[in-house]
């Protein structure tokens, strides 16, 4: 039982906050100016008659446990004792200090009324978990988990009287962060209060998203007399996040009870989905709760100046063979892109580029428009491109040469017109001269320009064997014989000239695909898993090389 000659107070932490007190008709109301982080014991002086009511704490501790090792972790507590006689609601059926919701009634009748110390509103405790593998894991227990402005009710004894009332909380998810932010009890004796009262609330928000520009209806429940008449209700507009330490002025009414705020989202803000709002009264004033609900805005969709594309700045005429062709729009983000050529749409994708899939018909003039709940945009000016054909050129197969064989001139690339290039090679005249090379494999190129747009060109390339042939006669030829039979590939020595050395087989490309060392008279290389085609099979001795082409079935 609280009497006047009573005063207590803790040591541990007792915050000295700069309260602003309202009274208004019987409700009394305490503002905790600035809100009270609590760290250690919040002394709750619920009445403002300089006598502890309530200690609501905040502790932590070191908790060791085996689980796969040993760990040691932070035990988190939030736990409140009402003093003196003094009780705290629980629903009926829980075991924990209520977390209420704004306008919840708080009398006699709503809850179990306990006056036991240290009850828990929440803990974050840690212990070993078996399932899926060993692993030392939090867990929460309690009413107050991420409970975001949420109201404990109270009950207040004052000599044989009874008082109801609350204190607003906010307690963080995680780290069970606890803020103290404001107070209120009714001052008649036995009557109920509302968990918020006597702030004007936000009793809900429609249904959004909501676009740049719309109109917005916010309903606020006031409770009826206690405003005095020139009383003006003022909507408020948190930022993104859902602070109000620089809020947005929606709009206004002049109002003494509920009614309806009626006003439009302002142009410029950002896109975002934590948007709260809150009511704030003129007379008296009061700050109301922020709402539970979040409101989700979206940018109306900003027409599109011009799209581009991926080729060289000021080209209207683009090709295939300069790798992956799109467009772009150049736009914010979280937007549909509708993208039409020629008028039909070809494609739409929360994506600001379209890929122009090759071989389809894709020369036309380009536009796009973005959307979202909000809208359309206009159209994009359009873009005319012409996209050239496919440059394929060709290069046929090279036979080897010796060393000492004479310059001759590289024919066989398609289309012709082309230019050669590579080792040996002089562009110009697109003579190969494999004296300027040493033995080895190289690679002869075939470059194709598009004479109308120089910026199109395609490349096909083809690898050509240099060997030396000094020594080689005609009878060396008709030593060896090499031939195909099935999937094997046969050398055989004449049984007069049996010559140690290397062979080694290669496809049209120069790839080696086999290669091993001669000492028998015969040998046979298995060549399964190989396409059927042409392949070169090329012998080299301590003074020869010989190269034969084998088609291999």
């Amino acid at each position: 039982m609280k009497t006047k000659t009573q005063k207590t107070f803790i040591a541990i932490c007792i915050f000295n906050a700069l309260l602003f007190q309202s009274s208004f008709a019987q409700i009394i109301y305490t503002d905790v100016i600035p809100d009270t982080t609590i760290n250690g014991v919040y002394a709750l002086d619920l009445n403002n008659d300089g006598i502890q009511d309530f200690n609501i704490t905040r502790s932590t501790s070191q908790i060791t446990g085996v689980c796969a090792g040993v760990h040691t972790s932070t035990k988190i507590d939030i736990m409140v004792t009402p003093l003196n006689s003094n009780e705290i609601g629980r629903s009926v059926t829980g075991n924990y200090p209520s977390a209420l919701a704004p306008n919840s009634v708080i009398n006699s009748g709503t809850y179990t009324w306990i006056n036991g110390p240290s009850q828990v509103m929440v803990e974050k405790s840690w212990h070993c978990i078996t399932t899926m593998g060993t692993h030392w894991a939090s867990y929460y227990i309690g009413t107050w988990i991420n409970a975001s402005s949420k109201y404990l009710p109270l009950r207040l004894h004052v000599g044989m009287q009874i008082y109801y009332g609350w204190v607003r909380l906010n307690v963080s998810a995680v780290m069970l962060n606890l803020t103290a932010l404001d107070y209120a009890y009714n001052s008649s004796p036995g009557q109920s209060i509302l968990a918020g009262e006597p702030m004007p609330l936000v009793s809900s928000l429609p249904a959004g998203p909501f676009c740049t520009g719309s109109s917005i209806s916010i309903p606020v429940f006031a409770q009826a007399n206690y405003y005095n008449a020139g009383n003006k209700f003022i909507a408020q507009l948190s930022n993104s996040a859902g602070s109000f330490t620089s809020p947005f002025l929606l709009d206004s009414i002049s109002a003494i009870a509920s009614d309806t705020i009626f006003t439009t989202v302002p142009a410029l803000l950002p896109v975002g989905t934590g948007y709260k709002v809150r009511i704030q009264s003129t007379d008296p004033v009061f700050n109301g709760p922020s709402s539970t609900a979040s409101l989700s805005i979206l940018l109306s969709p900003p027409a599109i100046a011009a799209i581009a594309n991926t080729s060289p700045v000021g080209l209207d005429s683009v090709c295939w063979n300069h790798g992956a062709l799109y467009l772009y729009a150049a736009t914010g983000s979280g937007f549909w892109y509708q993208w039409y050529l020629d008028g039909v749409q070809v494609a739409k994708s929360l994506s600001n580029r379209y890929d122009i899939v090759q071989g389809s018909t894709a020369t036309g003039a380009y536009t796009v428009v973005d959307s979202n709940a909000c809208g359309l945009s206009g159209p994009s000016a359009p873009l005319v491109l012409f996209i050239w054909p496919v440059l394929s050129p060709v290069l046929n197969t090279i036979p080897p040469v010796c060393t000492t064989a004479p310059p001759f001139l590289l024919t066989g690339g398609l289309p012709a017109g082309g230019v050669y290039s590579g080792a040996g090679v002089n562009s110009a005249t697109g003579i190969f001269d494999p004296a300027l090379l040493l033995p080895g494999s190289y690679m002869i190129y075939y470059t194709v320009l598009d004479s109308l747009l120089p910026q199109c060109q395609a490349i096909a390339s083809r690898l050509v064997l240099v060997n030396v042939c000094t020594g080689l006669d005609e009878n060396d030829l008709t030593d060896v014989n090499v031939y195909a039979r099935g999937k094997q590939i046969l050398v055989r020595w004449n049984e007069q000239k049996i010559l140690e050395g290397t062979l080694v087989i290669s496809d049209l490309t120069g790839q080696r695909i086999r290669e091993t060392v001669l000492t028998d008279q015969e040998t046979e290389i298995d060549m399964t898993g190989c396409s059927i085609g042409i392949y070169f099979v090329t012998i080299q001795t301590d003074h020869a090389i010989w190269t034969r082409k084998i088609y291999l079935q």
